[in-house]
C-alpha cells in the first residue's frame, strides 16, 4: 500500500471510558473496597502469627508434629470467613454497578484541531480540557452506537462528576493525544533500540 493509500484509509484512535453517574453506588464500593482491604490486612497477620507460633514449635512437642495454636488457629479461619464475606459484598455491589455504568468513548483528535482547542483554552486547564472533551468523547449506547454528546448535556454532566471521574476523561484524552510525545517514546519503541555496527 502506497504511503498515499495509508494516509487515506487512516484512523485515529480511541479508549472507552467507563463511569457510574450513581454516586450512593460509588460510595457503597468505596466503603465496600476499604472493608476488603482491612479484612485482607488482619488475615494475612492472623496467618503470619500462626506460620510463626508453628515455626516456633514447642519445647514439649516431642514426636515432632506441628503444634496446635487453638486461639490463633480460631482466629485464622475467623478472618478468613471475614475476608470471604467482604469479597462478596465487593462482588455484589460491583455486578450492581455495571448495571447502571455509563460508556464514554474518547477519540484522539488531529494534531492541528487540538492546537486550537488549546488556545481556546486560553492556558488554563479545566476550560481546556472540557472543550477538549466536548470535542472527542461520545456516548457509547446499549446497542454499541456512538451518540454525540449535546452542550446541554455536558452542562449538566460536567458538574455532576467527581474529580476522579474526571480525571478518568483527562487521563484518556492525554493518552490518545499526548502520551507518545509527553514519553518521548518512539511508536513501537524503534528509537530505543541500539544500530548495529
Amino acid at each position: 500500500m502506497s504511503l498515499k493509500d495509508k494516509i487515506a484509509s487512516a484512523s485515529l484512535g480511541h479508549r472507552d471510558v467507563e463511569i457510574c453517574l450513581n454516586g450512593q453506588l460509588v460510595m457503597q464500593r468505596e466503603t465496600a473496597l476499604a472493608a476488603l482491604l482491612e479484612a485482607s490486612r488482619a488475615h494475612r497477620q492472623a496467618s503470619l502469627e500462626l506460620a510463626k507460633m508453628q515455626q516456633d514449635g514447642h519445647p514439649d512437642d516431642r514426636l515432632g508434629k506441628p503444634v496446635s495454636h487453638p486461639i490463633l488457629e480460631s482466629a485464622k479461619a475467623t478472618t478468613a470467613e471475614k475476608l470471604e464475606e467482604a469479597q462478596q459484598a465487593v462482588q455484589a455491589i460491583e455486578d450492581e454497578i455495571r448495571g447502571d455504568v455509563s460508556t464514554f468513548r474518547v477519540h484522539a483528535i488531529p494534531k492541528q484541531r487540538f492546537e486550537e482547542i488549546k488556545l481556546q483554552g486560553d492556558g488554563e486547564a479545566t476550560a481546556t480540557y472540557s472543550l477538549l472533551a466536548r470535542e472527542s468523547v461520545r456516548y457509547v449506547n446499549e446497542a454499541g452506537e456512538e451518540e454525540e454528546i449535546p452542550s446541554e448535556l455536558w452542562d449538566q454532566l460536567e458538574p455532576n462528576m467527581t474529580a476522579g471521574q474526571w480525571q478518568e476523561f483527562v487521563d484518556a484524552i492525554d493518552e490518545m493525544n499526548l502520551t507518545l510525545v509527553a514519553k518521548q517514546r518512539a511508536f513501537l519503541a524503534r528509537g530505543s533500540q541500539t544500530t548495529q555496527p
